[in-house]
């Protein structure tokens, strides 16, 4: 099974804003860190039920094969998690069109999600309460069934469709090269996500392992979800990762350029207060600082153009850190 690059690696979770019955006080990273086995939609034939409950969620994606922590608030979706067996009762996760939208009918969600599985339901000390649950395929909505309590409809499973060859398996080991470039220049994640991805062999499975961590809106991620052909797919998640990664290798250049700009500059502070400390040391310093002063002064006093004067006071400032018994 896959976890979510970003459940995984990143150690950052997306939230909607929801509500559910309590289960118990189990922390939910080492739930996560636990949680190794479930199905997929790559491993496993599955069938889905004719009709399923729908949980709308908000400002995210959720892929298959990703397992994501979701905190609840709505009455319908306290509703919904109230009839759901753990490990057992398969619901719907769509996204919402509109995010602000607080009581989402079938015209305010897209029409493919994930189907899912809850894994648990996890109580926290304080803050909202979580659900830990873990997408298994793609469906789409055929006919809304019920609004009330909550929304439930008719669905048919979408099966991801490739085909093996040299095209294909290019594409998954470019796709690989850049994901592990942008793991090189992202510090915050271990050098194992690599391996993770050399560990994945189908297509689908890898596309989708990165379009859920993919730094794109929610609406190009939705895209995603909804193509079914997982080298098109794959494809699309190429472009945004090498787009992403274009922008990493841009900022680490600017970075390693303002770190040498920065060490210059340590470097030179350094330099010059040692060499204020042996002036000082041999009884120059005073008088050297005493005839900078007056030579600053004079300039200002002579009143020259400012072009001038600010090639006057730049040349000042070099000779008061050229050592005394220097010959320039």
């Amino acid at each position: 099974m896959v976890k979510s690059f970003e459940n995984l690696v990143f150690g950052k979770y997306p939230y909607q804003m929801m509500d559910i019955p309590i289960e118990d006080t189990k922390d939910l990273g080492d739930y996560l860190a636990e949680t190794e086995n479930g199905l997929s939609e790559n491993n496993r034939e599955l069938k889905l039920p004719e009709v399923i409950s729908i949980l709308p969620i908000r400002s995210v994606v959720v892929f298959p094969g990703t397992i994501t922590p979701l905190a609840i608030g709505r009455e319908k979706s306290k509703l919904l998690i109230a009839q759901t067996k753990p490990n057992q009762t398969i619901i719907g996760l769509v996204t919402q069109r509109n995010d602000q939208t607080e009581n989402p009918n079938f015209e305010d969600i897209y029409t493919v999600g994930s189907a899912a599985t809850v894994l648990k339901v996890i109580k926290t000390p304080a803050g909202p309460t979580h659900i830990v649950v873990h997408a298994i395929s793609r469906f789409r909505i055929k006919k809304a069934v019920e609004t009330e309590p909550f929304l439930k409809a008719a669905v048919e499973l979408i099966e991801p469709v490739f085909k093996m060859n040299k095209k294909l398996e290019a594409l998954m080991v470019s796709v690989r090269q850049a994901a592990a470039r942008v793991i090189q220049l992202s510090p915050n994640i271990p050098d194992e996500a690599s391996v993770l991805l050399e560990n994945i062999e189908n297509p689908s499975a890898l596309a989708d392992f990165l379009a859920a961590n993919l730094n794109i809106k929610v609406v190009e991620k939705q895209k995603l979800l909804e193509e079914a052909d997982a080298a098109r797919r794959l494809a699309k998640v190429s472009l945004s990762l090498e787009s992403q990664l274009e922008v990493l290798e841009m900022s680490h250049k600017i970075q390693g350029r303002v770190r040498e700009s920065i060490e210059k500059n340590q470097r030179e502070y350094f330099l010059q207060e040692q060499l204020k400390a042996i002036q000082s040391e041999l009884g120059r310093g005073d008088a050297q600082a005493q005839e900078l002063k007056e030579l600053e002064a004079n300039i200002k006093k002579a009143k020259m153009p400012k072009q001038v004067e600010e090639e006057s006071l730049r040349e000042l400032d070099r000779l008061s850190k050229i050592p005394p018994d220097s010959p320039e």
